[in-house]
This record gives C-alpha cells, structure tokens and sequence, in this order.
C-alpha cells in the first residue's frame, strides 16, 4: 500500500508537460528595444513558448518581442495578431550551412491584436486610371 501512496503522490506533485501544437507561420522577432525586425517561421508554439526557424542565432538570456498571426481553421482566413514579450532560452545550431538555426523563446507577456485592416487598393490595385488621382502618397 505505501508504495501505491507513493506512485499516486509522484503522479500528483509531478509537472504536466505543457502542450505544444505543431504551428508553421510567419513571424517577427526583435531584441528588446531594436528597430528593425527579423523574419522566422514557427516550428511549434505553447503557452509558455515558441520554437522558430530565425535568421541568426540569438544569444540565450535576450529579451525579445515576438509577433505573428493566430491561425484559424477557416480557410484562408488568419486569426488576430499575437504579441509577445520574452527571453531566448536556447538557440539549436544547424546540422548543415544551408539551415537555419532555430530559436526557443518563453513567453512571458503576450496579447491579441486585431490585424490591421488592408487597403482593398493593395489587394485588387487602384482601377482609377493614370494621372494625379490614379495615385496614392505613401
């Protein structure tokens, strides 16, 4: 009997592994307090964290934030955007020259954004004709 006990305690106090979903997106990642943003695509994403394909390694302990778009099962419809806060815990080298090393991040703020509404000019083109009024400022 004590060793039953002692099963069901290990079973109870030990942590459940977190569950990952096997995600490939877009996303953007930054150090904390850069300008220009880097381009990656997930591997995996949990509630603590991200795996990506990134552009270079990044050293572990670096703050970062990190923006990509939910999927969602609709079609060719993406869901809200996700903005996070985090830190680099590891960077896994390629095996070969032609990879990408990839980056796992833990989360440690995040948030939902809606995704900003496009101009239907950039998605079927301005149909005005040439002239002052066939363009747009940027």
């Amino acid at each position: 009997m004590a060793s039953s006990l002692k099963s069901l305690w290990k079973a109870l106090t030990k942590p459940a592994r977190v569950r990952r979903m096997l995600v490939h997106v877009p996303i953007e990642y930054r150090q904390v307090g850069e300008k220009d943003w880097h381009r990656g695509t997930t591997e995996d994403v949990s509630r603590r964290g991200v795996l990506f394909q990134a552009e270079g390694p990044v050293k572990a302990g670096t703050a970062v934030e990190i923006s990509f778009k939910e999927p969602i099962d609709t079609g060719e419809v993406l869901g809200p955007v996700v903005a996070c806060r985090g830190e680099i815990v590891r960077t896994l080298m390629p095996r070969s020259a032609t990879a990408r090393p990839a980056l796992a991040a833990k989360v440690l703020q995040f948030q939902f954004k809606p995704r900003p509404a496009a101009d239907i000019r950039d998605l079927v083109g301005d149909d005005r004709g040439p002239g002052e009024h066939g363009t747009r400022a940027a």
